[in-house]
This record gives C-alpha cells, sequence and structure tokens, in this order.
C-alpha cells in the first residue's frame, strides 16, 4: 500500500488485507542502468513489476532488435513470458520480483489480483493496438506526434516549460516507436522544436503545447 507506484499498478484495488499477501510474495531487485532483465530468476520463473525506473521493451527478431515500447512504475514486465522479449533498464532502476509458483497461488485465492491484471493487459494491447494502426495510416509527422503524445500521458511529470518526458529514450528507439529511422526522426523533432511545440533537453523532451501535439497527433 505505501509502494510510489501502487496507484499505477495492477493491484491499485486491492484492499489492505490483499495487498499484504502481495507483500510477502515479492522480492525487491535494483536494476543498473543498461543492464537486461529476463523472464527467468535463480532458475525460477516469473515476473516483474516496475517500482522505480524506466525499461525499454525490446524483442529479438531475424531482421534485428525492435522496441515494442516503454515501460515505467506499476507496469509488469515479462508476465507474458517469451525467450525473445528483453527489458533493459534506461536508468538506474527498482522493480518487484514475483515467482510463478508462488504468485499462482496467490492469484487461486485473491480473484481480485488476476481482474487487476486483466485489466492492465487489455490497457496495454489497446495502447500497442493503437500504435499500430497509427503506422499503417498516419503520415511521419502524425506518427511523431503520435508517440510523443503517447510517452507523455504515460511518463509526463509538469515542469515550468510544459510536461517533461521523464523517460529517456535513445532516437533509435523512439524512430522504432514511431515507425521511421532516426534521420527522419530528427527532421521533425526540429521541425516541432521551431513551431515551439517540444523543447528537447538531452534525452529528455518537454512538451510546451500538448495541445497543439493532439491535433498534430490526429489523422
Amino acid at each position: 500500500m505505501h509502494c510510489p507506484a501502487h496507484g499505477k499498478s495492477p493491484f491499485k484495488n486491492l484492499t489492505l488485507d490483499q495487498s499484504s499477501l502481495i507483500d510477502k510474495v515479492r522480492q525487491f531487485k535494483k536494476v543498473s542502468q543498461n543492464q537486461v532483465i529476463s523472464h527467468t530468476d535463480n532458475q525460477n520463473a516469473g515476473f516483474y513489476c516496475v517500482l522505480k525506473g524506466y525499461f525499454k521493451i525490446s524483442y529479438k527478431c531475424k531482421s534485428g532488435v525492435n522496441t515494442l515500447g516503454i515501460s515505467g512504475p506499476g507496469d509488469l514486465l515479462s508476465y507474458m513470458t517469451s525467450d525473445f522479449y528483453s527489458a533493459e533498464a534506461l536508468v538506474d532502476s527498482e522493480v518487484c520480483f514475483f515467482e510463478a509458483d508462488a504468485f499462482s497461488s496467490l492469484q487461486k485465492s485473491v480473484p481480485d489480483i488476476s481482474t487487476g491484471i486483466i485489466l492492465w493487459l487489455v490497457k496495454s494491447i489497446e495502447l500497442n493496438d493503437r500504435r499500430v494502426a497509427g503506422l499503417e495510416t498516419l503520415s511521419l509527422k502524425n506518427r511523431v506526434a503520435s508517440t510523443l503524445l503517447s510517452l507523455m500521458e504515460k511518463f509526463g511529470t509538469s515542469s515550468p516549460m510544459g510536461a517533461t518526458i521523464e523517460a529517456k529514450i535513445d532516437r533509435q528507439s523512439l524512430a522504432c516507436l514511431s515507425g521511421t529511422v532516426v534521420e527522419s526522426l530528427a527532421r521533425i523533432l526540429t521541425e516541432l522544436e521551431d513551431d515551439k511545440i517540444i523543447l528537447r533537453q538531452g534525452r529528455k523532451i518537454c512538451v510546451v503545447d500538448p495541445v497543439q501535439l493532439q491535433i498534430l497527433a490526429s489523422p
């Protein structure tokens, strides 16, 4: 109940007693920047819930590694197990590890846990479907704006200039999420900055004009 990511996690609607049961089966772990975590831990299958920090979710295929998305506080990692997925820490992060067998037993005794996870999965699938649909129908500028808007909605924090996207995402990953190449992404970001819609601060991006960004993200 005192977890800083509690309000964003699939467990946010659990009662105090139910949450205390979650505490008994979780293992706290620190993850260093650039470290890749797997769905196996100490030879025990399981999954993670992000406590602090951000992770780049990638998928390995024959053509290389594609970035699927960015996960942050409250998100689950490796819940749907696959050796082809990886989660790389973008910054020093903290996670909670849940061993599969122990968590499965807990789910059977507390159905509300499964309900929370299902709702989280549905939302994640909806966001991914929206991104995939945008790759097929939107222009390049629309796609970049839509990607920035999604990141702002999920990771944006208030700042004097606007809403700062706290996740420090490299250009290659941002380009992949937008369905383009780094060179084209750089051109669009420069245009958005010249139009005073965004402001770049190193690897962080601040959305100065979210209303205009919303307009650009629309088909």
